[in-house]
């Protein structure tokens, strides 16, 4: 049976395999078809293999009968059964993007109680078709690391550790996997969940992400002389996730999103595009307003209305539009103290005496907008006690096998229970109404492990409910304070996933406290978050705390970083492809360089609406940390907004784009001492410093 809807066709097999032979403008005839056999493996049942770890040929294989299919809309639905379960493979496609959104739903048809394993959101069969080169087929990962977010690396299957599909071919399946499984509630602390196959044989790209805020997994692997790919959430296997349904319950498994494409920048860009359909951005956030946070180099843990008062004129005289107070303007401890006092969510007196509204209704006279922050998911024993006698009860909090989950002298908050949702949407409120935040930072410091137990059927079932139960809350917030800007951050970018992504407006990407090593960041960012979500620092004065790090240049009384006009220009480019979060002692900045400053800012502005629409644009491939040179930009129909980078090595170097050229610009610095000459497809730069960095604006031929 063939089925064609909007873009896509799908056969269905005589064995009741769908298979994709057309999507997009590409046709898979033969051995290419890409076949989608849904994966559930229940205890009790026979698996298919006895390669246990994988999570192909499960008890369901050969077992689906089609039943119907639906298409309603943008959406399309494939029903099959067994004689256990029956699902349905769901499709939503979009109109400027050959992107598929797709999820999988399950429901016992039996008569008995059935325990799932495994259930895949989608499984591709035959990558690369028959007898496959894995010597020709690449993964492109993005591995994170606390400071050092988004590092993506190309490796062939064949250094990963496949074979050939031939060599394959002639013996049984080989027990090697290659891929990822992230398991936890910080969802990005080792990769992104998202990955690029690229098969140089045929000419194709193909790019997927898991839209999961807690554990996921996808692997490559063979069965025979072929290839598969599994996208999937959580599962007993890899994540201690298993779920029991009883007769007539359902399943739905996060969904994930596919795209294909003939080149590197074409599927970035269809997950681009897909990725605005689901975005968070809110209606007080579409011009892409600028914020400054006191955190960075400058108040870090010790806000207090003193330090308000100092800064506060100044990040309005250089432009932001936002002022956000971060750690520290809660409770009456001592700043060096503060994250053992985490849970009231109070004010302080002895650090905001006047009363944090007044500091709030200070900052809105410079015609600015205030925030605050938060880390609403955590409460610090040495907070427990009070929060418990007035409010909280033993079972507010997580628990794995009867006993509380801690990590730092902190315990996690169960968002599935009704005193937690009351007693944090009663400090929102205080927030919001009472103080006037316009703003809110959503902070996580902390990472779950691998689940909790109570009231679920497996400590990953029960991370999967408490991720599930926080995005609820966090949509009921969304609901009630429309006017309110929500960031995400998780000690900077440890969930930068899109299932959080499409309910914040923005995420910080970093804790990166380095302008020169921010850039390898800044660089690569636009391929994991939409650049209108990716917040970057910049912040022209490194203060740290005890004169922790030296640098090119460096006061020698105390170590920190001395601001050179160099460095400020950096720190401005830094932050000018994603969305500006504006830091540090801008105050001690001479006249010259709070120029730079200001002039960066009023050239965000000019952009803000083309960041909106415009593709990731990468002429030299992705940044790798210690480069010489980056090269990283935006495109949008004859314009290319690139920004460079000149870091170490030489100062004169070539930037080779794919496109032709009919004119190139500084847009920023306006003063640039930087040569720039181009031919039909090179720029050629010379920069007379030691470091440097300017914003072209490249108009294509």
């Amino acid at each position: 049976m063939d089925i064609s809807f909007k873009h896509i066709a799908i056969r269905i097999g005589e064995d009741g395999v769908p298979a994709l032979t057309k999507w997009g403008s590409h046709t898979f005839d033969g051995d290419l078809a890409l076949r989608m056999p849904i994966e559930v493996q229940i205890l009790g049942e026979y698996k298919n293999s006895w390669y246990a770890q994988k999570m192909i040929m499960s008890c369901t294989t050969d077992q689906w009968k089609y039943v119907s299919h639906r298409a309603e809309g943008d959406t399309l639905t494939i029903t099959e059964r067994t004689d256990l379960i029956e699902a349905r493979l769901v499709f939503e496609l979009y109109g400027d993007t050959n992107t598929l959104r797709v999820h999988t739903e399950i429901t016992n048809i039996s008569d008995r109680e059935l325990r799932i394993e495994d259930v895949s959101t989608i499984v591709l069969r035959d990558i690369g078709g028959e007898m496959p080169d894995a010597s020709k087929m690449y993964l492109h990962r993005f591995f994170q690391g606390h400071h050092f977010e988004c590092r993506p690396r190309r490796h062939s299957f064949e250094d990963l550790g496949l074979m050939n599909g031939a060599a394959i071919g002639k013996y049984h399946s080989s027990q090697m996997k290659i891929g990822h499984t992230n398991v936890g509630s910080w969802s990005t602390k080792e990769a992104l969940p998202q990955a690029i196959v690229e098969d140089q044989k045929n000419g194709t790209f193909l790019m997927f992400q898991i839209e999961s805020n807690h554990s996921w997994h996808y692997e490559i692997s063979d069965y025979g002389p072929r290839l598969y790919l599994y996208i999937g959430g959580a599962n007993r296997t890899n994540c201690a996730w298993s779920k029991i349904l009883q007769p007539g319950e359902s399943y739905a498994t996060l969904p994930a999103a596919i795209a294909l494409s003939d080149t590197l920048s074409g599927v970035l860009g269809e997950m681009t595009k897909y990725r605005r359909h689901i975005s968070g951005l809110s209606a007080s956030d579409r011009a892409l307003p600028i914020i400054f946070n006191e955190y960075m180099h400058f108040a870090w843990d010790g806000a207090c209305e003193t330090n308000t008062r100092i800064m506060a004129p100044v990040a309005a005289s250089m432009g932001a539009d936002y002022y956000v107070i971060d750690s520290c303007w809660h409770n009456d401890e001592d700043a060096s103290m503060i994250h053992r006092y985490l849970g009231h969510w109070r004010e302080s007196k002895t650090r905001f005496p006047h009363g944090v509204k007044a500091t709030l209704d200070y900052i809105r006279s410079l015609g600015m907008k205030p925030g605050l922050w938060i880390e609403p998911e955590v409460v610090s024993i040495e907070c427990e006690k009070d929060i418990r006698d007035e409010y909280y009860t033993d079972d507010c909090y997580l628990q794995r096998d009867g006993v509380r989950i801690g990590v730092k002298r902190k315990n996690f908050l169960d968002f599935r229970h009704p005193k937690v949702i009351s007693y944090l949407n009663e400090v929102i409120r205080r927030m919001v109404e009472d103080y006037g935040a316009e703003y809110i930072k959503f902070d996580y410091n902390a990472d779950l492990g691998i689940g909790c137990d109570g009231g679920a059927d497996s400590l990953g079932d029960g991370l999967e409910q408490q991720g599930a139960a926080f995005l609820s809350w966090i949509d009921g917030i969304r609901k009630k304070y429309q006017h309110v800007i929500l960031e995400g951050c998780a000690s900077g970018g440890m969930r930068l996933d899109y299932a959080s992504m499409s309910r914040f407006s923005l995420a910080s990407t970093s804790d990166q406290i380095e302008y020169d090593l921010y850039p390898y960041l800044a660089a690569n960012i636009s391929a994991g978050v939409l650049p209108e979500q990716a917040a970057v620092w910049s912040y022209p004065v490194e203060r740290h705390p005890g004169g922790e790090t030296g640098g090119n240049e460096t006061d020698p009384n105390n170590g920190d970083r001395v601001p050179t006009r160099d460095s400020v220009i950096i720190n401005m480019v830094n932050s000018l492809l994603g969305r500006m979060h504006l830091a540090s002692r801008l105050n001690e900045l001479d006249e010259a360089k709070k120029a730079i400053v200001a002039e960066g800012v009023a050239y965000y502005r000019t952009f803000a609406d083309v960041k909106k629409r415009a593709l990731p644009y990468f002429p030299e491939g992705f940044a790798h940390l210690g480069q010489d040179h980056l090269a990283s930009g935006l495109t949008d129909g004859e314009k290319i907004y690139l920004a460079v980078w000149y870091l170490h090595g030489e100062s004169a170097f070539t930037v080779t784009l794919p496109d032709a050229i009919r004119d190139v610009k500084i847009g920023f610095p306006s003063d640039a001492d930087t040569k720039v000459t181009f031919t039909e497809h090179e720029i050629s730069l010379s920069f007379t410093g030691k470091e440097g960095a300017v914003f072209l604006e490249i108009t294509k031929k």
